[in-house]
């Protein structure tokens, strides 16, 4: 028989003829194989940066197809390659066919890095102020400078915060901006708080005490002797 038995027969029917060699008779018989194995569709695991300003990237990745039959394709991908995808880890899903009409699914991931840190606006000028005499410290109020960033949830925080009671002399005030990813940004100012003394009164020792007010008596005496002179003269 040709093919002989035994032989691997292409996808598709074949033809098999079988003749004897002592007598003048043939006969024949058709072979089938069908091609039941699906494609391998392999999607991408890609990890990207986003885009300058963006809280997201465009990104575009190849899906790979494989099959043990040539004319195997991808059909579609969700999302499609090129797409912008958001910060973060997207889920991807190819779907592939093959010439006999077998399909498969692969799936895979995108995952979009921030890599762009918070811009924090101008920090506050250096502040001073004056604090009452024998004040060891005193409040101070500024403003917290805003900042802004390309993807939402940024927060600002400065330290002493605003409003506390600075100690006398020069103290550093830093602000930090810090993203959802942790990417931060930071400034700086200073604010000194002047101290005043205490000032004493000098207060007089007993002895100074008895010494003033005999002075006093001796005072008033002469003016009571003079008082009474005028009146007799």
């Amino acid at each position: 028989c040709e093919p002989p038995t035994g032989a691997f027969f292409a996808v598709g029917t074949t033809e098999v003829v079988c003749s004897a060699t002592s007598v003048a008779a043939s006969c024949s018989f058709p072979v089938t194989v069908e091609d039941v194995e699906p494609p391998i569709v392999t999607a991408p695991t890609v990890t990207v940066g986003n885009d300058p300003g963006a809280c997201a990237a465009s990104v575009s990745w190849e899906v790979e197809v494989s099959d043990n039959c040539p004319g195997a394709q991808l059909v579609t991908c969700d999302p499609l390659p090129g797409a912008a995808l958001p910060v973060g880890t997207t889920a991807v899903e190819c779907q592939g066919i093959d010439a006999a009409g077998n399909e498969s699914a692969g799936s895979g991931s995108v995952t979009v890095l921030d890599l762009e840190p918070p811009a924090l606006a101008s920090c506050p000028p250096d502040g001073q102020v004056s604090a009452p005499p024998g004040a060891l410290s005193w409040p101070f109020e500024y403003s917290v400078p805003a900042a802004t960033d390309n993807c939402p949830g940024v927060d600002v925080a400065c330290a002493p915060p605003s409003g506390e009671a600075f100690p006398v002399g020069a103290t550093s005030v830093a602000c930090v901006a810090v993203d959802a990813s942790d990417l931060t940004d930071q400034c700086g100012f200073e604010v000194v708080v002047e101290g005043r003394p205490v000032v004493e009164i000098p207060t007089l020792s007993r002895g100074a005490l008895a010494i003033l007010g005999l002075l006093l008596s001796v005072v008033a005496c002469a003016a009571v002797r003079s008082s009474r002179s005028r009146r007799e003269g």
